[in-house]
């Protein structure tokens, strides 16, 4: 709470939408370069640093966000709203194994993982563009009238 307060639930998005762009582009990188079982293990703790990082600015960045820029009256609406989207992107990790399971699971083929990884990367990508064209929340004063 405290960055969030510090520096804006808005900022927070913007860090946790690059922290969901940056993980799957280190996965994509490891599937797709030959790399040394070193290299692949701090490739894999970087990547679950960022995820642990990411669960805990769900809070504290989006829902902060659409909490403050929300009207009172339809503040239930947003939160039903994005509980209703998350539940649908839950999905998304049984969809992308089922297409590694359908595409690489005879042999030991990394390229279903790069493409898999790869547009997880490319689509938080386009979401990490729109963090940044997020209106300013307003002003404290301004939401207390």
């Amino acid at each position: 709470m405290r960055c969030a307060n510090r520096f804006s639930t808005r900022r927070v998005v913007h860090a946790s939408s690059f922290l969901f762009f940056l993980s799957p582009l280190i996965a994509t990188v490891v599937a797709l370069l030959p790399v040394s079982s070193g290299v692949a293990y701090i490739a894999f703790v970087a990547v679950f640093l960022a995820r642990g990082a990411l669960e805990h600015s769900l809070i504290l960045g989006i829902l902060g966000y659409m909490l403050d820029v929300a009207p009172e009256r339809n503040r239930a609406m947003y939160v039903g709203a994005i509980n209703t989207l998350g539940g649908i992107v839950n999905l998304t990790p049984f969809l992308g194994g089922l297409f590694i399971d359908l595409f690489g699971h005879e042999t030991f083929n990394a390229l279903p993982y790069a493409i898999v990884f790869g547009v997880v990367s490319l689509t938080s990508a386009i979401g990490l563009g729109a963090s940044f064209r997020l209106p300013a929340q307003p002003a404290a004063s301004a939401m207390a009238t």
